[in-house]
């Protein structure tokens, strides 16, 4: 017990550090900034769909919402929490294989910024893993509550992975209860809270919106996915282990979405799966060495290019920011300040991030990528138009943000602006801003 708490205590420093000091370009990427926007929203008060939008069930946020609440609401608390638990697992799934802590510790970094619900399923479906080839006497209701924790979080994953689950069940009635716990849980909580019609509305009818949007930035990862799929589903044909269909299953996490931050998070848990049924040390020692090469010849660069630059900017106190960031940071910040008495939109990467400086509430405005504006999305227009009927309002909008290939952001809402009010100047390099109704 006393080595498993060393572990943690160890892993929890590695991660963090690294993570939130040193290894980063850019105040927040938009993952992070996302992910931990949610949590703290929801710790200021703010109910999740009703008063903001999110496209997954909420179970992540409304859990690293309560750190935030009870001691910072700042990314520095987010990003220790998340370490603190990821720790925990590992320390749970080592046992004495050494090489698995090495290896999964390593890759939490090189997938920075990987803090979120994507990393929250990842790694509890390697702790279903290691529990599925364990004897335990509880081991089936254990395994279906952690499948329904996984729902509550991203509600396509967690339907996925049931149809394994309760295929394998030898006792399908309890493991189905079990599965719906979670679930349960955060319904109880939607309903208390008037916003259960609105989740349906982002989580489950607004979805088609965003699974058109299908995106391949490598299209060389599609072929290393069906590889990876066809490997394991060989694998379960001749061993009929079930950890397999799960892994199988558990690629989906890839659509629509193909590149290299989703692919790697799909991977991770067949990497893990790798290290224990193989008991090879030479792919171990490839595992090892393959992320300490990426942190080589990637981010030490960057960290030489950039430098050691905590930031001051309020609740991302501490963080590793550039100096570039901080300016346009501070441009947009006396932007709004000299503009307090106008209701501002700010349309680009950084909305979160301007906001959560500030100290304000997020809203629906906020995030505007496609399919995250729920089935109707000529909702949000007729909504401007509603607020700007009594009130003066300035869209900030970054050009780039809306017509780079990678790009999620919605071009409806840049059509609205452009077509509805004038062009009246530059904020920055990267910001222009448009008011005046035409």
């Amino acid at each position: 017990m006393k080595k498993k708490i060393i572990l943690i205590l160890f892993l929890t420093l590695f991660i963090f550090s690294f993570n939130y000091f040193i290894f980063h370009k850019i105040i927040a990427d938009c993952d992070e900034i996302w992910n931990f926007g949610f949590s703290y929203n929801i710790a200021k008060g703010a109910i999740p769909y009703r008063d903001f939008n999110m496209v997954v069930l909420p179970l992540y946020s409304l859990l690293m919402s309560i750190p935030l609440r009870i001691f910072s609401n700042s990314l520095f608390i987010f990003h220790l929490f998340n370490a603190i638990y990821i720790s925990i697992i590992i320390a749970i799934i080592s046992d004495n294989e050494k090489d698995i802590a090495i290896v999964l510790a390593l890759f939490m970094i090189i997938v920075n910024p990987i803090y979120g619900y994507n990393c929250f399923i990842v790694m509890l479906l390697i702790l279903i893993l290691y529990l599925q080839s364990k004897d335990y006497k509880y081991k089936e209701e254990i395994i279906g509550i952690l499948l329904g924790c996984i729902l509550a979080t991203k509600q396509n994953i967690g339907i996925v992975l049931f149809f394994p689950y309760i295929f394998h069940s030898k006792h399908k009635l309890r493991s189905i209860l079990c599965y719906l716990v979670p679930i349960t849980l955060v319904v109880g909580y939607l309903v208390i809270n008037n916003a259960l019609f609105e989740c349906i509305d982002y989580c489950f009818l607004g979805l088609r919106n965003f699974s058109n949007n299908f995106l391949v930035t490598l299209p060389i990862l599609v072929v290393f996915d069906i590889v990876i799929i066809t490997y394991l589903i060989i694998k379960y044909r001749k061993t009929k282990d079930i950890n397999y269909i799960y892994l199988a299953c558990f690629q989906v996490i890839n659509y629509p979405l193909f590149e290299i931050y989703h692919f790697i998070i799909g991977t991770l848990p067949v990497i893990y799966y790798l290290i224990v049924t193989e008991n090879n040390k030479y792919i171990n020692y490839v595992f090892i060495i393959f992320p300490i090469i990426i942190i080589l010849i990637v981010y030490v660069p960057r960290m030489i290019n950039n430098g050691i630059n905590p930031s001051s900017i309020n609740n991302f106190k501490y963080r590793n920011v550039t100096d570039k960031a901080t300016k346009e940071q501070d441009q947009l910040t006396e932007f709004i300040y000299s503009n307090k008495d106008s209701r501002i939109f700010i349309f680009n990467f950084y909305s979160y991030f301007i906001k959560i400086s500030l100290d304000k509430k997020l809203d629906k405005f906020d995030l505007i990528n496609i399919g995250n504006m729920g089935a109707d999305e000529s909702k949000y227009t007729k909504d401007m138009d509603k607020i700007c009927s009594n009130k003066k309002c300035i869209f900030i909008i970054d050009e780039k943000a809306f017509t780079t290939y990678t790009s999620q952001m919605n071009p409806i809402i840049r059509d609205y602006v452009l077509n509805n009010y004038d062009y009246c100047g530059k904020i920055n390099s990267r910001d222009s801003y448009y008011c005046n109704k035409k």
